[in-house]
């Protein structure tokens, strides 16, 4: 039994019943008013506006104060919940910090208990004189711990295929393979024409377009470019690696089957000869499928976390106390 009780699925197992425990508690309201009571007194609104100074280096605005309270009240009501459901007193993150604290202040009695301590002892020490209420990295932890208790608070369902489909085309930006261009392209060397680069790229361009040159014969009129001078089909994201930001950029809008430029890049100057492009596409289903359950399932988890949320709201009377 007491290596049952070890085990991670006993622990699993657990915080699934406590979860069931919460949940009916949350939901078993008389339509009485909120008895339990959270104040945001103005020394923890100064407190704030200290952080984000630290941080922004200004003081918030009247809105992202706001944010700052409503977030603050969340975490919060989080951490009291997962104190009521004691996931504290499992939890490895929560109590290794909390053995840190004991060592700091000294408390850990003994120096053998220093080279070997019973670190579930301690722990349990430790949460006994209340290090864990006054530590704001535990107070964290344990708001995290409960917000991930709430996403998972459910059996899991089966994801249907017009599920999928439907949030791959609800999140075009996330599944859409963009378009993709293939070129070839004459260079001109900065370092090689210092002082005639932009005369000779712009006498070029005139004599390409007047003797209709095909890309093939015309590298031969530029100088020698490492990379090559015909690249493959390729994204704007390759093109950037390859021949910089500048380039990659003004190569996408150019036409087809037509010498353009001269066309900048860290290198010199290129005439560009776009031979085609491919359109952006949204990614077939079967291609992105275990990206698009991942995302159904966390919309899921980030729904069920605001329903629990709004629930856990109603039960307390929130109070902004003035000076």
């Amino acid at each position: 039994m007491k290596a049952w009780t070890r085990h991670p699925a006993f622990h699993f197992l657990l915080l699934g019943v406590i979860l069931c425990l919460g949940d009916l508690w949350m939901s078993s309201g008389d339509g009485t008013e909120p008895v339990r009571v959270l104040s945001v007194g103005p020394s923890r609104v100064e407190q704030l506006r200290g952080q984000w100074q630290a941080q922004a280096g200004r003081l918030p605005s009247a809105a992202e104060e706001d944010w700052l309270i409503r977030q603050w009240i969340d975490d919060e009501l989080l951490f009291r919940q997962a104190l009521e459901l004691d996931l504290h007193r499992n939890d490895p993150g929560v109590c290794h910090r909390l053995i840190l604290n004991m060592r700091f202040l000294g408390l850990d009695r003994s120096g053998a208990e220093r080279q070997d301590p019973d670190r579930r002892a301690l722990c349990r020490r430790a949460i006994k004189m209340g290090l864990h209420m006054g530590d704001p990295v535990v107070r964290r932890q344990m708001a995290g711990l409960m917000r991930i208790a709430l996403q998972r608070s459910a059996v899991p369902q089966e994801i249907s295929q017009q599920q999928l489909r439907d949030y791959v085309e609800s999140h075009p930006a996330r599944f859409r393979e963009p378009e993709r261009i293939r070129l070839s392209h004459v260079f001109l060397s900065r370092d090689r024409r210092a002082g005639t680069l932009e005369d000779d790229a712009q006498r070029l361009l005139r004599r390409l377009r007047q003797e209709s040159v095909e890309p093939r014969q015309a590298v031969l009129l530029g100088d020698a470019f490492l990379a090559g001078h015909h690249l493959p089909m390729s994204w704007q994201r390759d093109l950037k690696r390859a021949l910089g930001t500048q380039f990659a950029s003004a190569v996408m809008d150019l036409p087809e089957k037509r010498w353009s430029g001269p066309v900048p890049s860290s290198y010199g100057l290129h005439l560009v000869w776009v031979h085609e492009r491919l359109p952006g596409r949204l990614k077939p289903l079967q291609e992105v499928r275990e990206q698009a359950a991942l995302g159904v399932e966390a919309e899921r988890a980030q729904q069920r976390l605001a329903t629990a949320m709004q629930r856990l709201r109603e039960q307390w009377e929130i109070r902004r106390e003035e000076d």
